[in-house]
């Protein structure tokens, strides 16, 4: 996965997760999974990223996961 502009991506933890990890998703469904893993209901996070804050991402790996270490403080969205 190429990113060449801003992308948007989020972040689904429980309790138990280790906050703010360098693990994000594109897709906000992948990240209510997270969220909700263990029967716990955790919280999800969004935050915008430039191309130049990604360190990797991967489209073919079920999760769409992007590497990142996010500075900015993201938004909750639950």
């Amino acid at each position: 996965m190429v990113v060449d502009k801003p992308i948007t991506v989020y972040r689904g933890e429980i309790d138990k997760s280790v906050h703010m990890g360098l693990s994000w998703t594109s897709s906000l469904e992948i990240a209510k999974k997270f969220a909700s893993r263990f029967g716990k209901q955790g919280n999800i996070y969004r935050v915008k990223l430039a191309p130049e804050m990604v360190l990797a991402a991967y489209s073919d790996d079920g999760e769409h996961e992007v590497l990142s270490i996010v500075r900015d403080a993201p938004q909750v969205m639950c």
